[in-house]
């Protein structure tokens, strides 16, 4: 997942890791969030140190997200999301949800302030590692040119339709590899060549 040379996290020992980072994400680029993150260490000495980003508030929080943009919302979600956590259990922590069954994960994600079904699916894709197939930016482009989705679904239907029509056992590979496609192929990453040779478009191009 980092193939195209940008330092995202990929792993998430904890599942409020990923829900955080899911947010830091949500309506802007990854390059957004990413930049946010590297605030965030430098502020609290963890972008994970939730302890130390709760007692500070959401002033403190609201600066350190500003090179990333959207962080008065950010913040004020994250704050509210941190509090709702440690009031339910009591620490900064959803390592639960990795023993949770995808609808009861599902439920709980969403039980959290500004957390939608897309932040919530996503979480449970890359985070659970779940069967899901989440439609980011690179997918809904690719799917559509090649025919997958209703050419004029949202985002949101193309989800659902995506998530019937594939297979179960291909949802979170097929979902990585559509990402990484779209990020590196010079002819499918936005803005790309489109006189690019590419093996996936070869049939669509001709």
């Amino acid at each position: 997942m980092n193939a195209d040379g940008v330092d995202r996290p990929t792993r998430f020992p904890d599942v409020l890791h990923g829900l955080i980072y899911g947010v830091l994400c949500q309506a802007t680029n990854e390059q957004n969030a990413i930049r946010q993150v590297h605030s965030l260490d430098k502020t609290y000495g963890s972008w994970t140190n939730f302890a130390a980003i709760a007692k500070a508030g959401e002033p403190k929080l609201k600066d350190a997200l500003a090179c990333g943009g959207l962080h008065e919302r950010k913040s004020r979600m994250i704050i509210k999301i941190l509090q709702q956590v440690k009031s339910k259990h009591q620490s900064y922590t959803l390592k639960h949800l990795f023993c949770a069954s995808d609808s009861e994960a599902m439920e709980d994600l969403l039980s959290y302030y500004g957390v939608g079904p897309k932040t919530a699916s996503c979480v449970l894709a890359l985070t659970l590692q779940r069967q899901r197939f989440v439609v980011d930016t690179h997918i809904y482009r690719l799917t559509g040119e090649l025919g997958w989705r209703p050419p004029k679904a949202s985002a949101e239907h193309a989800r659902a339709h995506l998530e019937f029509m594939i297979p179960d056992d291909l949802k979170y590979s097929l979902h990585l590899l559509f990402i990484s496609h779209g990020r590196e192929c010079p002819r499918c990453r936005a803005g790309g060549d489109r006189h690019y040779d590419c093996e996936l478009m070869r049939g669509i191009d001709a």
